[in-house]
């Protein structure tokens, strides 16, 4: 049958063109510039349009079995300013209402009109699972997917079998968007963006086309579809799999100020959004992340080769730059440690600390303690302000090694735990910790290193998707706050499946995020309804606890 698709000549085109035409289907592009397009396969061809009105094109769609719609100028082409906006909807609108018009006049109207959008139709959602029932969102994004998907509405009441796809960004070799995440890596300065821990929907590029192919083909299916893999991934870890890919590190974490200070609003674009929806289980297809090689992907389907776009080349002595310093500003803006901390880092009768290359609490009577603590900071937090809890904990027979860390963030040395190890070789056994970012890092150290610790301590934190615990034989002791306004108990309770089914959950009413230490509030915390010396106290226990178990 005949498939017009219009945008065809862009990456969606030709991924979904090729596999069409092999097909025996007759394809044909409309273009505003049909002389420029190269590279269309056998049985394909393109055809102008003015992307306006019907004039001189329609009778292409009388008849066609099926028209699809993948206009829309690349939303990672550049900046959004006020004039791109305006250009960003008029490649969208347009054209739909120019489709819609044409399928109007057509005597034989065609089977079915696929339309394109966004997973960015449903806004910004933190944590929360989007799918086809969200309901949209308020951002320029949002507003502009909203706006696309209605131009070829009308034609359901014409009897046309309508389906909408919302795609996540979709990894492909020539893909604006992989091309522009890419940029960083290829100057050594890759990696998490905003902390790491937003989630990034995506698709491979194979699975795209065979989700729309299937979206074409069977008649049951209409209205909105969500394409985008089975398995999300946080940031972190696609920061990872990309850098992987590249043979390039993925340490060089960027703030998300900086991201947002770059890209302005299309820095929300760039950090993405979790979907998931009911497309992939339909099609029956393999989903796939195309920068692993895994049994389930094909050997075809895996290790993408990237090249950054040159559009984006001057933004890499902008990013260092602006990087290095923001990673000045954020050491220089760390939380310090109260009164009530700095006093905890005196010697007396019950407790010796040593300061150097890092804090060490040891039990000032003997024995040598054999059972020790690595303890991992929370992010932009001074080490120093977590002393009154590692002091109580050593008082009652332990050795505790509270680390500094780069930057005052722990994602920057997440093995750190190893150079306290070897220092240190009278213990036996060994636990890692740490609070929020650092309790995430010891995770990290943990799954990278199974065996060489025995038990993980986790203050208002949670592992990363990608560091999964939930297969390992270890004692966990996970404490939180109700009144914690950052590592909230729901995402404590969203991420128990990936801890030790064994692993013990204390929860301290009326505790929040910044009373695991002593520093000043922290923006987005809730109030505390206890006292901190109550919530250290059932703090210290849960710790001593699993110590104890450890050093059995």
């Amino acid at each position: 049958m005949r498939i017009v698709i219009a945008g065809g000549g862009g990456l969606l085109g030709r991924i979904l063109s090729a596999p069409l035409a092999a097909e025996g289907h007759e394809v044909v592009v409309l273009s505003r510039s049909p002389g420029r397009i190269r590279g269309l396969p056998p049985g394909a061809r393109a055809e102008a349009w003015d992307g306006r009105t019907a004039t001189g094109w329609a009778p292409l769609v009388d008849g066609a079995g099926a028209v699809v719609n993948l206009t829309g100028e690349n939303l990672a082409g550049g900046r959004w300013t006020e004039a791109r906006k305006r250009r960003l909807r008029a490649s969208r609108i347009e054209p739909g209402l120019a489709l819609a018009q044409a399928i109007e006049q057509a005597r034989e109207k065609p089977r079915v009109l696929l339309q394109a959008s966004a997973i960015g139709y449903y806004g910004p959602r933190g944590e929360a699972v989007i799918d086809e029932s969200t309901p949209a969102g308020s951002d320029f994004l949002a507003r502009l997917c909203q706006d696309w998907e209605a131009t070829t509405e009308p034609v359901e009441g014409m009897g046309v079998r309508r389906v909408v796809v919302r795609s996540a960004p979709v990894l492909a070799k020539n893909a604006v968007m992989l091309r522009l995440m890419s940029l960083p890596f290829y100057f050594f300065v890759g990696g998490p963006v905003a902390g790491g821990r937003h989630w990034f929907s995506w698709i491979h590029h194979a699975d795209e086309s065979g989700a729309m192919r299937f979206l074409l083909a069977n008649e049951t299916a209409h209205g909105p579809f969500n394409l985008a893999a089975p398995e999300p991934v946080r940031n972190a870890s696609f920061a990872r799999a990309l850098g992987a890919a590249l043979h390039r590190p993925s340490w060089f974490p960027t703030p998300g100020f900086l991201v947002r200070l770059v890209f302005g609003e299309m820095a929300e674009m760039v950090l993405g959004s979790l979907a998931e929806g009911r497309a992939p289980a339909t099609a029956g297809a393999g989903f796939c992340l195309p920068l692993r090689r895994t049994r389930a992907c094909p050997a075809g389907r895996a290790g993408l080769s990237v090249r950054p776009s040159r559009r984006w080349f001057w933004l890499i002595p902008v990013v260092v730059v602006l990087a290095l310093g923001g990673g000045l500003v954020w050491a220089s803006l760390a939380a310090q440690p109260t009164a009530r901390a700095l006093a905890a880092l005196r010697s007396d009768g019950q407790v010796q600390v040593e300061s150097g290359q890092w804090l060490v609490f040891r039990p000032a009577s003997p024995p040598v303690p054999t059972t020790g603590l690595i303890f991992y900071p929370g992010g932009r937090v001074d080490y120093r302000a977590y002393a009154p809890p590692p002091r109580d904990i050593a008082a009652q027979g332990f050795l505790v090694v509270d680390t500094p860390m780069p930057f005052n963030l722990a994602v920057l040395a997440p093995d750190r735990a190893a150079e306290v190890m070897s220092a240190y070789p009278q213990v036996k056994a060994w636990a890692v910790g740490g609070h929020s970012l650092g309790g995430s890092m010891a995770a990290r150290f943990v799954h990278s290193h199974p065996g060489s610790v025995q038990g993980l301590v986790l203050w208002a934190s949670y592992p990363d998707v990608s560091d999964d615990l939930s297969g390992f034989n270890l004692p966990v002791a996970s404490v939180s706050g109700s009144r914690d306004g950052l590592a909230t108990l729901a995402k404590i309770a969203d991420t128990r499946r990936l801890l030790p089914p064994s692993t013990r959950f204390l929860v301290v009413e009326g505790g929040n995020h910044a009373q695991f230490g002593a520093y000043r509030p922290q923006p987005g915390d809730n109030p505390p309804e206890v006292s901190p010396e109550a919530r250290q106290a059932q703090t210290v226990t849960a710790a001593a606890e699993l110590l104890r178990r450890v050093g059995r």
